[in-house]
């Protein structure tokens, strides 16, 4: 009895005798091929698990555990994790976890479920699972996967947060600090705001925003009375800042438009609050007004800001529900609890706002 490996025009290029693993007979229970392309084998009547190994050019036993049973099914999710079940008609039979990257853990998810488990259907085995058991289909509801903490004695409050196309997390702090996060090297590494820095000054919050752009730049903000708002760049490919004023006014909130604009709100104890932009090829900054020359967010206490996809601003306030901008007609629109009923807001304090997919 063996296993053939054969090319798709139909040659046969690797034998694997039975004899060669085990010493019985040889009778197959799973052979299966996961969706990160593993490829798994058990026998009914010899224990473990054997991998493909692909230098070896053969199967190899997988350890799972110190002993382990016969292994009776294998299933496989959308993610590359596999479950083994070992000792399937045993009063308890045990599950493990097998992760794209080869951890093991036992899996007692599945474990209290008092039937016989025939199969098992999931996108993600540590969120949702479909069982099929001898007394109907189960559902079992994972809780969310394990979430783990970085920088909860460094930070205080979190400022933003920003990712790159290449799996690279930015995060600002509420003090003087940018942190880099590498998510596979599971490592913080610190980068200090200490450009054109006067430990003189007091430097406080403002808007909790770190914004990626197209040009490769990382944008976010800083607050103190010399300077004012400062409109912050920085560069991932030399790890330099610049820094672009706005004297006299605090920074609320900013996001980045598909024009490549940098559109913000602002504001100052002696004047009224702006919908602003920044021009980062000028750079410049400029106000909105209406077409009839008035400014919509005069006094208005502005909280959030959304650049939608087709372009429109939403402005989010503590005091008047939202304020929708359209930048072609030069128009402003104001939606809260007082509008008509299918559109009417249920609070006019506006603290988050999010255009979906």
């Amino acid at each position: 009895q063996s296993l053939f490996l054969v090319v798709t025009a139909g040659s046969i290029i690797n034998q694997i005798h039975y004899d060669s693993l085990i010493q019985t007979s040889g009778v197959t229970d799973v052979f299966l091929q996961d969706r990160q392309g593993r490829c798994w084998l058990s026998f009914s009547d010899a224990p473990g698990l054997f991998e493909y190994n692909e230098a070896a050019a053969t199967f190899t036993p997988f350890a799972i555990g110190n002993s382990i049973g016969d292994v009776d099914a294998v299933w496989d999710d959308k993610m590359g994790n596999v479950i083994v079940c070992v000792n399937k008609d045993a009063k308890r039979p045990s599950f493990y976890l097998i992760k794209s990257d080869d951890v093991v853990r036992p899996f007692d998810a599945i474990s209290d479920i008092n039937y016989t488990i025939n199969d098992v259907a999931s996108n993600d085995f540590e969120r949702l699972l479909l069982v099929g058991t001898t007394s109907g289909l189960k559902r079992v509801i994972q809780s969310k996967k394990q979430v783990k903490t970085y920088l909860q004695d460094q930070t205080g409050q979190m400022r933003g947060i920003t990712g790159t196309p290449d799996g690279t997390i930015y995060i600002a702090g509420a003090g003087l600090n940018w942190y880099r996060l590498n998510p596979i090297a599971d490592s913080i590494t610190r980068i200090p705001l200490d450009f054109r820095y006067d430990p003189a000054l007091q430097y406080t919050p403002s808007a909790c925003n770190l914004v990626f752009d197209t040009s490769g730049f990382i944008w976010g903000v800083r607050h103190s009375r010399k300077y004012g708002g400062e409109l912050i760049k920085y560069d991932l490919v030399d790890s330099t800042f610049e820094s672009y004023s706005m004297p006299h006014r605090k920074i609320i909130s900013f996001a980045m438009g598909s024009d490549q604009l940098i559109y913000m709100l602002s504001s100052s104890d002696e004047g009224p609050t702006y919908l602003s932009s920044f021009d980062p090829k000028q750079p410049s900054f400029s106000h909105y007004f209406n077409a009839d020359g008035l400014n919509p967010l005069e006094n208005q206490n502005v909280t959030c800001i959304e650049v939608g996809a087709d372009g429109m601003i939403w402005i989010g306030t503590s005091n008047n529900g939202v304020y929708h901008i359209d930048l072609e007609n030069e128009s402003s629109n104001n939606i809260d609890e007082d509008s008509e009923e299918y559109f009417g807001l249920i609070s006019r304090n506006i603290q988050c706002l999010h255009e979906d997919s």
